[in-house]
């Protein structure tokens, strides 16, 4: 290779890694692995708990002027496993506070305190719904292919590179070894014509 009167030459394995290394849809195609990886680690999310909380107040009065406050609490951790089976485990407590008014006296004729905790767990494990397959398992699996289908169109692109690059170097040298058999002719031709 001739650059500003230097001569350098070039092999074939420098050729390709030169290629590879400057060609930007190989810098854009490597990146197609890597975000079908986190599409099936994210599909893969399906199955990650689910904790949940909540809680309230309820303040009423009724037409006696009796009050009535209830306070809840509810913590819940909800999902899904790969073998199908659906999982719950809940934690309700309230607490309750009931108070009379006497309208004639104005005073308080009574109080009740009341409160309560329930604990729920639910496990369900479906015998033939979704026995090969359902919709989670489903998009892990559609994400894999897609992973396969990405990690191979990055190897065919590579493919494509260097089987460019090996083409065109191989036409390099036989247009040179073409030019060097030409001057040679020429040289002979000369020699004959003295």
């Amino acid at each position: 290779v001739n650059t500003s009167g230097v001569t350098r030459r070039l092999g074939l394995a420098e050729a390709v890694q030169l290629a590879v290394t400057n060609n930007f849809d190989v810098r854009i195609e490597r990146f197609s692995p890597q975000m079908a990886r986190e599409d099936v680690e994210a599909a893969k999310g399906a199955y990650d708990p689910v904790l949940s909380a909540g809680g309230g107040r309820t303040h009423s009065k009724d037409a006696r002027g009796n009050h009535n406050d209830v306070n809840d609490l509810t913590v819940g951790l909800s999902g899904d496993l790969p073998t199908g089976t659906a999982y719950s485990l809940g934690l309700t407590v309230n607490e309750g506070l009931n108070t009379g008014f006497s309208t004639n006296l104005g005073a308080i004729i009574g109080t009740r305190n009341s409160s309560g905790q329930a604990t729920v767990a639910r496990v369900t494990q479906p015998l033939l719904r979704n026995l090969w397959i359902d919709p989670i398992r489903y998009q892990i699996a559609v994400s894999r292919k897609q992973l396969k289908i990405s990690e191979l169109e990055f190897r065919f692109r590579m493919l494509q590179i260097v089987s460019s690059v090996e083409q065109a170097y191989f036409e390099w040298i036989a247009a040179r070894e073409s030019v060097r058999v030409q001057e040679e002719a020429v040289s002979l031709a000369r020699q004959q014509a003295k």
